[in-house]
């Protein structure tokens, strides 16, 4: 992510240093979260940090420009001043008239234009710094966000399997009484029905729900030595 980085500006007229622009990988600032909102989604992390990538990268980008401008205003009042002041002192020093301001007006104009430039060629450095940061940042948080999202759609479907296999153990369990008539009566067959409701499938409770509804339909089918 990228960093807000310190500008401390020197004196007279030297060019901001802007420090490297680094990145640290997913930060999340404390936010208060919709009601809606699944913590445990990896898309709500990702919006998180790309929200707070996008405001770190707008914030340095401001803060550069601010500072630039800064520079590029104290070049100008400083050859402004030069402009102004320069005649007097040649007068001072008994140089009037002697072509000697013309000249030190020139390359004072010519230096203004050179440093106007180093601070603009400056500004574009770091700008397009920031940019490249930004842009990696994006790109690794788009990867974490499609790991993390592969990593839980494995567990999801692991979890899955194992919540299956349960649901197989105790339908086959519910099955085998039902049809085995390992029950004393049809209320017992009732409370098994209603027990095993949560821990199966719709379709196996369906099935179970079947044979339980025969056998209280047709109570004179059941072996009464067998549900004994």
């Amino acid at each position: 992510m990228i960093q807000r980085y310190t500008m401390k500006m020197p004196a007279g007229n030297k060019t901001p240093n802007v420090s490297a622009v680094s990145t640290t990988g997913l930060r999340l600032r404390t936010k208060k979260k919709k009601e809606t909102e699944d913590v445990t989604d990896p898309l709500y992390h990702y919006k998180r940090a790309s929200e707070d990538a996008k405001e770190d990268y707008e914030r340095a980008g401001k803060r550069l420009k601010a500072d630039t401008d800064e520079s590029l205003r104290r070049a100008s009042v400083s050859y402004e001043l030069l402009k102004k002041y320069l005649p007097i002192e040649n007068e001072r020093a008994g140089l009037s008239g002697l072509g000697v301001s013309e000249s030190t007006g020139i390359e004072a104009h010519n230096a203004y234009r050179k440093r106007v430039h180093e601070i603009e060629s400056r500004h574009d450095e770091n700008q397009a710094a920031l940019d490249s940061a930004y842009k990696k940042e994006r790109e690794t948080l788009s990867n974490r966000y499609f790991d993390a999202q592969k990593a839980q759609s494995a567990e999801a479907l692991e979890r899955e399997g194992l919540e299956r296999s349960a649901q197989n153990s105790v339908y086959k369990a519910a099955l085998e009484v039902i049809k085995d008539e390992k029950f004393n009566s049809l209320e017992e067959l009732d409370e098994l029905l209603s027990g095993v409701k949560p821990h199966v499938r719709d379709e196996q409770y369906a099935t179970l729900a079947y044979y339980v509804n025969y056998y209280k339909n047709n109570p004179d089918f059941i072996d009464r030595d067998r549900a004994r």
